[in-house]
């Protein structure tokens, strides 16, 4: 037996990002070996599963509250819980700590936003965390996608990467309980990257396509906070399109399930991480996609999304974008093709292969550490 402690933060500050959504799926694929402890900065707001251990420390999310629980607070809970392995869904890790620790990266290569402002808070905790990931003794990473680039033979910023067999929660692959919402019948999702210039290309290209798609079909935006949602209503107003995007809130395990599985498309005009991204949920769930192309992307889908060039930003690939969702939906031939491609795309994603693993790659970190002592 050996504990793993896994940093919850994602489930209390960012429930419905990538990082929250493949902690999930480690919890539910945990391997029997493993005593699994989430370690939490406050009440999530949707509860663990039932079987899940946690221990719970309040930390602010604003100001210096994220530096402190990822320096101070996750490394102490780890001697606390006699944590072997610490692992990490976010974006920052520990640079200091008795566990090992270990990455899942969900956050798209090249790190935050340029050009976004940052506190000093802010900037003390990405150096940190930059400095935790290059600490970190592994980085598990998705069979079907190709390693980083410059890190194929010789892995930079990590000691090393480990391959496991690529997976989503079995939520997405099952039938799901439909929110609690007033949903139109046919509807559009994105569930990406929320600042300012990811919302400008959403809505941008979004107007290309709403008057050729039809009123009918709205663009349903998941994964905002509530200052988002303010700032995608007001984007959205000023560009007329107040009737044809929404903002969801945030939603449970099931109800994002649910409208993966009943959207006409997953739409994804960003790049993509490794793990439980828009793309990879949208394959499980067989939705045609549309997005960027990207060195991630195109292994990850193959076939199965109509992808436009993310080289050229700007007003040619908002079109672009626009024109590929007015083909996806209009062309039902175009439509279908794309879902039997994601079905065959996914169907060999088995819980219990990652499962397995999972604890493989566990077990042989543990093995390493011993072997070293």
């Amino acid at each position: 037996m050996y504990t793993v402690l896994f940093d919850g933060a994602p489930l209390v500050w960012r429930p419905n990002s990538p990082a929250a959504l493949h902690l999930l799926t480690l919890l539910a694929q945990r391997p029997r070996a493993a005593r699994a402890l989430v370690a939490l900065p406050g009440t999530p707001p949707f509860p663990l599963p039932e079987d899940i251990q946690s221990v719970q420390v309040d930390t602010p999310a604003r100001g210096g509250g994220p530096l402190s629980w990822e320096q101070r607070l996750l490394p102490r809970l780890g001697r606390e819980q006699h944590a072997d392995l610490l692992h990490v869904t976010g974006e920052n890790a520990p640079l200091f700590g008795r566990a090992m620790t270990i990455l899942s990266p969900t956050a798209p290569p090249g790190g935050p936003t340029p050009g976004s402002r940052r506190s000093m808070a802010e900037r003390l905790r990405l150096a940190f965390g930059q400095g935790g990931r290059s600490r970190a003794r592994a980085s598990f990473w998705p069979a079907d996608l190709p390693l980083p680039e410059g890190r194929e033979h010789s892995p930079a910023g990590v000691a090393h990467f480990v391959k496991l067999p690529p997976s989503v929660n079995p939520a997405f692959k099952e039938a799901a309980i439909a929110p609690d919402l007033e949903l139109p019948e046919d509807f559009i999702l994105y569930h990406g990257p929320l600042d300012e210039r990811s919302l400008q290309r959403l809505l941008s290209s979004w107007s290309w396509a709403a008057a050729a798609i039809g009123e009918a079909t709205m663009l349903l935006v998941l994964g905002a906070d509530p200052a988002q949602k303010v700032r995608l209503g007001h984007l959205a107003q000023i560009n007329g399109m107040q009737t044809s995007v929404r903002g969801l809130p945030l939603l449970p395990l099931e109800g994002l399930a649910w409208l993966y599985q009943h959207c006409k498309a997953v739409y994804h005009p960003a790049s993509i991480g490794a793990w439980e991204g828009a793309m990879r949920l949208g394959l499980a769930c067989g939705r045609p996609l549309v997005g960027l192309e990207t060195r991630l992307a195109d292994a990850l889908v193959g076939p199965a999304a109509y992808l436009v060039s993310g080289e050229q930003e700007g007003p040619a690939q908002n079109r672009a974008l626009g024109a590929a969702l007015i083909t996806v939906i209009v062309e039902e031939s175009v439509s279908k093709a794309l879902e039997q491609a994601a079905r065959q795309r996914s169907a060999a994603w088995q819980a219990q292969d990652f499962r397995q693993g999972l604890d493989a790659a566990y077990q042989g970190l543990l093995d390493e550490e011993a072997s070293d002592l």
